[in-house]
């Protein structure tokens, strides 16, 4: 059996919502996404829950 689990681990980050505008602004929130995303490899998944999703449909996308 493998006893190493580093293959199943990757680089995660939790984003707040906070205000659409935080994409357009410049700030320390901003510059940070930016120079943590240098130090990114190519991204396999992105994964996005929200509390907020009304819908009566249940929907699941795989790329």
């Amino acid at each position: 059996m493998r006893k190493d689990l580093s293959f199943l681990w990757m680089p995660s980050l939790f984003l707040t919502h906070g205000t659409p505008l935080l994409a357009l602004e410049k700030n320390s929130y901003t510059s940070f996404l930016k120079e943590y995303m240098k130090g990114m490899e190519k991204l396999a998944a992105i994964v996005i829950l929200s509390a907020h999703w009304e819908s009566e449909d249940q929907i699941s996308r795989e790329a």
